[in-house]
């Protein structure tokens, strides 16, 4: 198995290997979060919370970096295609994921 790089030059090995679809994925050395935008959406939905609201406001208070289209299966086994995603800074979010945290699990205790 090769392993690339992550942006600052650590190996990018993950930290909990997947055992279903990644829809989440934290990269600790610059601290951002990478979500799927489509599951991000239906979170919303199902919680009757207007997406493009909740990501102008996380762009006003500058937690909301890009959105773009990457791999989140970098770094494992998995070759799946690219996925619009949508990053995230950890630190100005006040999140620490910590390890084998689901988002449900994440999103419902905040």
């Amino acid at each position: 198995m090769s392993w690339g790089t992550s942006k600052s030059g650590i190996a990018a090995s993950p930290i909990v290997y997947p055992r279903s679809s990644i829809i989440v994925r934290y990269e600790p050395d610059t601290r951002r979060i990478l979500i799927v935008r489509s599951v991000l959406r239906e979170f919303c939905v199902d919680r009757q919370i207007t997406f493009n609201d909740l990501l102008e406001g996380l762009d006003r208070e500058g937690s909301f970096i890009s959105s773009s289209r990457t791999r989140l299966d970098t770094g494992t086994d998995i070759k799946a295609p690219p996925v619009e995603a949508l990053e995230f800074d950890a630190d100005k979010l006040g999140v620490a994921p910590s390890v084998g945290t689901s988002l449900s699990t994440s999103i419902d205790e905040n």
